[in-house]
């Protein structure tokens, strides 16, 4: 009786070293879940998510993409920009206010935007 268990005890460790070091291997212990977007994406990929140079030097910027209205959230990451980015989407849709707090300079300062269209008309 003492062997079945020890042999027991010794195929559920080898099983679960064999377990764990493929897990390491595959890369699978790294692995970043994703969270869940509630809304949609929507459009061309050069319509939702972009890079963006500062058009005019100074602190407000207006970014143009159609189907945009205020129930879309806008996600926003400075490049090369020095200040925190803010986002407001214009009432008649459409276009989208983006503010630093630093002075940006055009043509040279850049930021990122992601859309996100929220399909359950939640705001932000």
């Amino acid at each position: 009786m003492k062997t079945f268990k020890s042999g027991f005890f010794t195929a559920f460790l080898v099983i679960g070293l064999i377990l764990i070091m493929t897990m390491l291997f595959t890369g699978q212990m790294n692995r970043l879940w994703n969270p869940q977007v509630k809304g949609f994406l929507y459009g061309s990929d050069a319509q939702f998510a972009g890079e963006r140079l500062w058009a005019t030097t100074g602190t407000l910027d207006t970014l143009v993409v159609s189907g945009v209205d205020t129930t879309c959230t806008v996600y926003l990451t400075p490049k090369t920009a020095t200040g925190t980015l803010r986002y407001d989407v214009a009432t008649s849709g459409d276009t989208v206010f983006v503010t630093s707090s630093g002075s940006e300079t055009a043509n040279t300062d850049k930021y990122s935007y992601l859309i996100v269209n929220s399909g359950y008309n939640a705001s932000d």
